[in-house]
């Protein structure tokens, strides 16, 4: 996960925007089959590793509640990217801005959620 997010925000550092798609890279290879492959091998890997799962006797009957919290992270930041204005409250009746309802989640992630957890595994004991 770290070296895909790097690789994107040293990507997007550079200003690639879709003029940029047909650059060749090497060969017949574009920045654009670059980049779409940047997303279709882990998508790729994700099936191979539920059929060799499988193939192992080890198929998961569910995603794990972590799992699926970092697939849905992973699918809001991805909304995030390029997103511009995202301080601006919208609507007449002013919603919270995106950044303001980002840092809310972070902040119940931090002060509440994981706090809330440990709490009870503790008490439990």
């Amino acid at each position: 996960m770290n070296t895909a997010i790097d690789t994107c925000e040293k990507i997007e550092s550079l200003g690639i925007d879709e003029s940029h798609r047909s650059i060749v890279v090497n060969d017949h290879v574009t920045i654009h089959d670059f980049l779409i492959s940047s997303w279709v091998a882990p998508e790729n890997l994700a099936r191979k590793a539920i059929c060799k799962s499988h193939e192992l006797g080890q198929s998961k009957p569910y995603t794990d509640e972590l799992a699926r919290t970092i697939t849905s992270v992973a699918s809001l930041c991805s909304e995030l990217v390029k997103l511009e204005k995202i301080e601006h409250k919208i609507g007449p009746d002013q919603s919270p801005s995106i950044k303001s309802e980002v840092e809310s989640l972070c902040k119940w992630y931090e002060d509440f959620c994981l706090p809330s957890i440990q709490k009870a595994m503790k008490d439990k004991s």
